[in-house]
């Protein structure tokens, strides 16, 4: 049997850096600094990293790593991997967001009980009046 080192070698191009990056990943030892190899064709290769990983995030990144290629940025994997960080981090704190001010409306809603009706606190704080009928029924 042909072992994975001699398989990988025989790749060329940008299949290789793939290979590469994926076996060392798996093995747990990959090191961006070895592995400075310039991506030519990276469109390409995002689209069979979104193909293999079924990581729809590869796709959010094209536009910022086009972004990089047309400013004379030499493209690596450590590239794509530094931008799917950047990219799950924005995603992270844009729900984040979401959570604390829905987490808000609740708070408010909820010292609003005792001085005006469901339908007043649901139509002013913005939240559905199911949600605020749960909310009285959670205080009684």
């Amino acid at each position: 049997m042909i072992q994975n080192g001699k398989i990988r070698k025989a790749f060329k191009s940008d299949f290789k850096i793939v290979a590469d990056f994926f076996a060392e990943k798996r093995l747990g030892r990959y090191n961006p600094k070895e592995h400075p190899e310039a991506i030519c064709h990276v469109e390409a290769v995002l689209n069979l990293l979104r193909v293999f990983t079924n990581d729809k995030t590869y796709v959010k990144i094209e536009k910022t790593v086009a972004e990089r290629v047309k400013a004379g940025e030499v493209i690596t994997m450590c590239t794509f991997a530094e931008e799917m960080t950047n990219k799950g981090i924005e995603i992270g704190e844009a729900q984040g967001i979401k959570i604390g001010e829905a987490r808000e409306k609740i708070s408010v809603a909820r010292n609003l009980l005792d001085l005006l009706t469901d339908e007043i606190i649901a139509e002013k704080v913005g939240l559905e009046l199911a949600a605020v009928k749960e909310l009285r029924e959670e205080t009684k």
